[in-house]
């Protein structure tokens, strides 16, 4: 009975190694799938960083082909014009200053003179016309200043306009690139929570479905149970490493539970096994004393036959040979028992080894899974941190990214 429990024990035992193989399959899956969505963000943040670059590159190539080649241009064509103008402002003036100047003079003259000859005056009219033709080549020339400079006012207007687009579409794209960056970072948040959370909950769950089942066989390991489970219930509030430590030293417990528990039922069937041992001893020292004695009795029966005489050799050598039948009868009996003792000595014995071995199994496979749960958390580390790097390293980009944009805004403003 104790051998068929020990093998359901170990069916049980390999049916729940079996479960926790598969679940950690299942993890390796999980840790595969968000592999892949983490490779997926990086290639996005890629092209956004690409979008940066691209939309740096257009604010330098706007800024040095607008700034630096039209304004300069145009603030030449200005400096040009202006320098003109006032050339030809002082010019009409000088000439006007002249024509004034003479005019006083010939003003004067006639004045002086009380009169003027016909030829005077038509060299006066002459000479006025000359001064309105100069005074209206003057108001044109302002006149088309003046247009040159609405015109280049309006097309610096609408260089100005046209940057102030450029600086909102610069502005859209930048609230665009912050609206994705908070959805990858809600996205990369809710893989994190997801890892953090749902992952770790799911080996709690199952840790604690092979706890209830090993809690009918141990009293001890219910009251450890249970004081783990309160531990793992409020350490899982304070810190998710927390409870991944906890889980590896209650999967430790579990093993060493186990390992003590088969050890104990080893100790037990050596005990059995010496004991059994020990009445085939007794059963080998037996036989030997009982074929002591029918050797004694071999011998004395000669002797009888010998001392007998031949009237009694009927009757004694009848005695004797019903002696010597129950006296082999009995012999065969005892070799029987020999016999029957040593098969089930030997039936033990490979019971024993058969149990040990599968027992070694057993531990081999409770190390695997301790290396595999090792390494699934050290796994989930080493995601936990490059995950944590790449947001930082995303979040680093976006801030550049921002810095340079209002650096660019305020310049165009």
């Amino acid at each position: 009975e104790r051998c068929e429990g020990l093998i359901k024990s170990k069916i049980q035992l390999e049916a729940k190694l079996k479960e926790t193989t598969e679940r950690l399959e299942d993890e390796e899956e999980i840790n595969a799938e968000l592999t892949a969505k983490k490779r997926k963000l990086e290639d996005e943040c890629s092209e956004l960083k690409k979008d940066i670059d691209d939309l740096e590159l257009t604010l330098a190539k706007v800024e040095k082909e607008k700034h630096a080649t039209e304004n300069k241009a145009r603030i030449e064509e200005l400096e040009e014009e202006i320098e003109a103008e006032r050339a030809a402002r002082a010019k009409v003036e000088k000439q006007r200053a002249d024509l004034s100047r003479e005019l006083e003079e010939i003003s004067e003259r006639l004045e002086e003179a009380g009169g003027a000859t016909s030829a005077q005056i038509e060299m006066n009219k002459k000479r006025e016309a000359e001064f309105q033709k100069l005074r209206r080549d003057l108001e044109e020339s302002t006149l088309q200043h003046e247009a040159t400079a609405a015109a280049l006012r309006k097309k610096q207007a609408d260089s100005v306009a046209e940057l102030g687009e450029q600086i909102d579409n610069l502005q859209r794209v930048k609230q665009k690139l912050e609206k994705e960056k908070s959805e990858y970072k809600m996205e990369i948040d809710d893989l994190s929570s997801n890892m953090e959370g749902g992952n770790l909950e799911k080996m709690c769950r199952t840790l604690e479905d092979q706890l209830s089942e090993l809690k009918a066989k141990n009293d001890e390991n219910v009251r450890q149970l249970n004081d783990l489970n309160a531990q793992r219930a409020r350490l899982q509030t304070e810190n998710g490493q927390l409870i991944v430590t906890e889980k590896k030293s209650l999967f430790w417990r579990i093993s060493i539970n186990l390992t003590s528990f088969t050890l104990k039922f080893l100790g037990e069937f050596s005990r059995q096994l010496e004991e059994k041992e020990a009445l085939v001893s007794q059963l080998t020292r037996g036989k030997q004393a009982f074929t002591q004695q029918i050797e004694e009795l071999k011998r004395h029966v000669e002797e009888e036959v010998k001392a007998k005489n031949a009237l009694a050799h009927g009757v004694q050598s009848a005695r004797h040979d019903c002696d010597l039948k129950k006296l082999a009868q009995r012999l065969q009996e005892a070799e029987e028992s020999i016999e029957a003792v040593n098969s089930k000595c030997a039936s033990l014995e490979k019971t024993k080894q058969r149990l040990q071995g599968e027992v070694e199994d057993l531990m081999i496979d409770v190390e695997r899974a301790n290396s595999l749960a090792a390494n699934l958390d050290k796994k989930q580390r080493n995601f936990d941190k490059t995950v944590e790097t790449e947001k930082s390293e995303i979040q680093t980009a976006l801030e550049e990214a921002e810095v340079k944009l209002l650096h660019l805004s305020t310049y165009y403003y």
